[in-house]
């Protein structure tokens, strides 16, 4: 992060050969943080207003685009880190409460193409864990960050399940199908 010749904080790409470049900020915001970058020239970050931060990735053949969030009462969210697969981690904040007694909350998020998941949702909610930031994704989905585990910070360390391509889900249907055809047909 830096600042451009007006005093605006922008977020910076450098390749180690070209000029250093501005990342800019999302149409109608005042400000962006680069906050990671993978092998592709992908690089993670936000773009903030006043009352609104949005978690960003950016490329320079496509400029800015902004993540959305984990819950739309809260406008926040912060792309931290993004692997070569474009699987990004971050953290994202939500209310727990109501419009007239909020409790927000921080909660450690993935961006995985283009949507984004509380990582809270693979944890037992009587584990006593509160995932609240994700810092790093690697290429194997392995994720660290630090949560809160019966109020008392920790780091932590997790894998997803892998997602199943669409093709993949294609031959289990159409196998699934083909068994109950013969089930059925064996039954007559």
């Amino acid at each position: 992060m830096s600042f451009d010749s007006t005093g605006a904080q922008r977020g910076w790409f450098y390749d180690g050969t070209n000029p250093i470049e501005s990342i800019g900020v999302l149409s109608g915001y005042a400000k962006s943080m680069a906050y990671g970058m993978n092998n592709n020239d992908i690089v993670v970050g936000y773009s903030s207003k006043t009352g609104d931060t949005q978690g960003i990735y950016w490329t320079k053949a496509g400029g800015m685009v902004g993540l959305g969030y984990l819950d739309d009462t809260q406008l926040y969210s912060n792309a931290i880190e993004i692997n070569n697969l474009g699987q990004i981690v971050g953290k994202a904040r939500i209310n727990l409460g109501t419009a007239e007694y909020p409790i927000i909350e921080d909660h450690a998020v993935i961006w995985n193409n283009g949507v984004i998941k509380d990582l809270n949702d693979y944890v037992d909610p009587s584990s006593g864990w509160v995932l609240e930031q994700a810092t790093m994704i690697d290429d194997n989905g392995t994720i660290v960050g630090y949560g809160f585990k019966d109020d008392v910070m920790h780091g932590f360390m997790m894998t997803l399940p892998p997602v199943p391509e669409p093709s993949t889900l294609v031959l289990l249907a159409t196998g699934l199908l083909g068994l109950l055809a013969y089930a059925w047909r064996r039954l007559k």
